[in-house]
């Protein structure tokens, strides 16, 4: 069982991940070690000295919209906002489920803005919802739904235009209890203030998605997939700034090792600080009626990734996690570095490095969301067995443990920064609840 306490791996393991990861990141102007984690008296999340947190969102509330706050908080990210507030838009990983008899989101005026209404009896309580929080106040000022009718939106991303992309985490059809296809990623804008009109993003294909993040240099989508034989993908947009318009889906491949499997799972493919060349393969039939993409492109040569899942882009390199990866199943974190300016989509692009697989829970428990923060040090998400927290990794390889819940098991997702880096917003999934943290980030 993970403790409460910092800890700090000073094995040849971490060694070789600062000498990987060290270079490529910006320089943390923040303190090596916040110091141990302080016992939370109300049971909640512990803490490193001098940092505070405050619930700002439980499940049941009633929002501003006049519906309760819906349940399963996950993937998350914050925009500015109008005189100073901080906007938070927060995926909710619910699905298909039975309607309530008076079930508020099936009244009228709302149902005619689900993207899939439900069959009968049925109501898909999937989506997002958009919190105003105030910085200065410590306090809501609204919050309602941006975003329902989808299924089990676990993560996303956001883009330079100042949305979020909310990403299906299902491939579910058509059928009795769902009137839609679902697999799908929606835009919705942050500037928001009500139910937005659900418009899939069907370029981006229709997989077990998880999250997005994007090149602002090239305008390209990078996106996960959750499946224990997952592919991780790129979609060159012919309208960078409408995603709408279509384009073409890739899948990665280790450029001498085709169909490669990088899980370590039962033969250690990938090795700390190895530098795997990368090109890319076209994949078609991105709608995928038989759920066969991730099969089809690693028969096509694209390497495998355990449960894919946090996904970001810093200082030109792409970040993500693979939950299910490493040879104990405790997650693996890689670094993909592109080329700046690609001149050939099919050509060899950029290289790919295992950063970190430490195969000890009390270190490293199923990384999941993750962002960066502005100082450059990498928030990682846990969604393990047993006791799950946030772990914070600097850019020289050192890891630490930032914060842990000790309210129950439950996954902690959503980690995301205030664009100047003063607050931490995390979500704790069950029962779910949103919490916004200060203290000395910067």
């Amino acid at each position: 069982m993970l403790k409460r306490r910092r800890f700090l791996e000073k094995s040849a393991h971490w060694v070789a991940a600062a000498s990987l990861f060290g270079p490529y990141l910006n320089a943390s102007d923040s303190s090596a070690d916040y110091g141990p984690l302080i016992p939370d008296p109300n049971k909640i999340l512990d803490l490193p000295q001098g940092f505070s947190y405050k619930v700002i969102s439980k499940i049941g509330e009633t929002m501003s919209d006049g519906l309760p706050v819906p349940p399963m908080h996950d993937g998350m990210a914050a925009f500015p906002g109008e005189n100073g507030t901080i906007r938070l838009v927060r995926n909710h990983e619910a699905g298909a489920q039975k309607a309530d008899a008076e079930e508020p989101l099936l009244k009228t005026d709302k149902k005619e803005k689900l993207y899939d209404q439900g069959g009968p009896g049925i109501v898909v309580r999937g989506g997002t919802s958009t919190l105003v929080y105030d910085p200065q106040k410590k306090m809501l000022v609204n919050h309602f739904m941006s975003l329902a009718g989808t299924i089990r939106n676990c993560s996303g991303g956001p883009t330079p235009w100042n949305s979020w992309i909310t990403c299906e985490e299902t491939t579910t059809k058509v059928s009795k209890r769902c009137l839609k296809d679902h697999g799908f990623c929606f835009d919705v804008p942050s500037g928001a203030n009500e139910l937005v009109k659900p418009e899939p993003i069907l370029g981006l294909g229709r997989f077990n998605h998880e999250a997005v993040a994007f090149d602002s240099r090239t305008g390209y989508v990078y996106e996960t997939e959750d499946r224990p034989d997952g592919l991780l993908y790129r979609f060159l947009p012919k309208d960078r700034n409408d995603l709408h318009q279509g384009g073409q889906l890739q899948a990665l491949c280790l450029a001498d090792s085709p169909s490669a499997d990088t899980t370590n799972r039962k033969a250690k493919t990938m090795e700390i600080g190895r530098k795997w060349k990368v090109k890319w393969v076209d994949v078609d039939n991105v709608l995928s009626p038989e759920d066969d993409l991730r099969r089809r492109g690693f028969a096509a040569g694209a390497a495998k990734f355990h449960g894919g899942e946090g996904l970001w882009f810093h200082d030109g390199k792409i970040i993500f996690t693979c939950k299910g990866g490493g040879k104990a199943g405790l997650g693996q974190t890689f670094v993909y570095r592109p080329e700046a300016k690609p001149s050939d989509r099919l050509s060899l692009d950029g290289t790919l490095e295992l950063f970190l697989e430490p195969n000890n829970r009390e270190q490293y428990n199923s990384g999941d969301n993750l962002t960066v923060s502005p100082s450059g040090d990498i928030y990682i998400c846990e969604d393990g067995r047993q006791k799950n927290g946030v772990l914070r990794a600097l850019p020289s390889g050192e890891l630490y443990r930032f914060a842990m819940n000790s309210m129950n098991s439950s996954e902690m997702a959503g980690g995301c920064f205030s664009t100047d880096g003063k607050i931490f917003f995390v979500n704790i999934q069950k029962p779910g609840m949103t919490l916004a943290i200060h203290g000395p980030f910067v």
